[in-house]
């Protein structure tokens, strides 16, 4: 027990400093008098979307018509691509000189951002990929969404998919107000699953740090199987007694529903019905 209390002391001593590195200062320019122009405006049909960069921050939210809008900054405008092709919509942005260790903070005076209003619509697919920054996506109807960091956030609320694959090296994963099936993956850092329902498969899964996973609601037939190498498991809201664990836990009820499987090889992990 004493052995446990001392690795899980290093873990959020851990989890700490690389909060501090990483997220020491706010996400924003010393520039304050930046302002984010419109590049680009989009009428045709889009399907697909794939967008990338090497820093910064991609954001998706609503469009506020009919239109698909992209804003970017005057420095960074020339940097910027975009191409139409087929109904797929391809985004690619890169930035030199992108790191700034000023207030340990990895996203510092150079960040770039780019801003894709969607309007509202299904759409097929949804790839982005960062290497250090955050992405943040609102109100998104996606049938299949891929979000890829290195290091840095994913954020998603209000966001309805079929399947969603999120993957990150070092940071936070958070979904607010999810739906579909999920799959979330980090080797340090902290996954939280904010969900509407649990219909589909949810698969998380984290190396060094935390797993937290909310539903609001319940099929009548599910999988659970929760797993911790070394650290604790609790659970809340089931019909048993809450629970407080280590190692494993495991609940089924009726045959083919859907499952929720996580797992932490260092860390904590929390699953709660609302």
């Amino acid at each position: 027990m004493l052995k446990t209390t001392l690795r899980l002391g290093i873990l959020f001593i851990v989890l700490g400093i690389i909060g501090l590195f990483f997220f020491g200062a706010p996400l924003t320019d010393s520039d304050h008098d930046r302002a984010m122009i419109e590049s680009e405006t989009i009428s045709e049909r889009v399907s697909d979307i794939y967008i990338e960069a090497s820093v910064g921050s991609l954001v998706i939210e609503p469009s506020s018509d009919d239109d698909i809008h992209i804003f970017v900054s005057e420095r960074d405008r020339s940097d910027l691509s975009v191409q139409l092709e087929s109904e797929q919509l391809t985004i690619l942005l890169e930035q030199d000189q992108a790191f700034n260790l000023s207030h340990f903070n990895l996203f510092g005076s150079n960040r770039s951002e780019v801003i894709i209003a969607l309007p509202d619509e299904v759409y097929n697919q949804l790839d982005m990929k960062l290497a250090v920054g955050e992405i943040e996506i609102h109100g998104v109807q996606v049938d299949r969404l891929t979000a890829k960091n290195h290091v840095g956030a994913v954020n998603a609320s209000d966001t309805q998919t079929e399947t969603a694959f999120v993957e990150i090296n070092i940071g936070q994963i958070s979904v607010a107000d999810g739906t579909g099936e999920w799959h979330a993956e980090t080797d340090v850092g902290e996954i939280d699953l904010q969900l509407q329902s649990f219909e589909k498969d949810i698969i998380a899964e984290v190396a060094l740090g935390a797993i937290n996973i909310t539903t609001k609601a319940l099929p009548e037939a599910y999988s659970i199987a929760l797993e911790v190498d070394l650290g604790n498991i609790q659970t809340k809201g089931f019909d048993n007694a809450d629970v407080d664990t280590t190692q494993a836990w495991q609940r089924r009820t009726g045959t083919n529903g859907p499952r929720i499987e996580a797992s932490v090889d260092l860390g904590s992990l929390t699953l709660q019905y609302d």
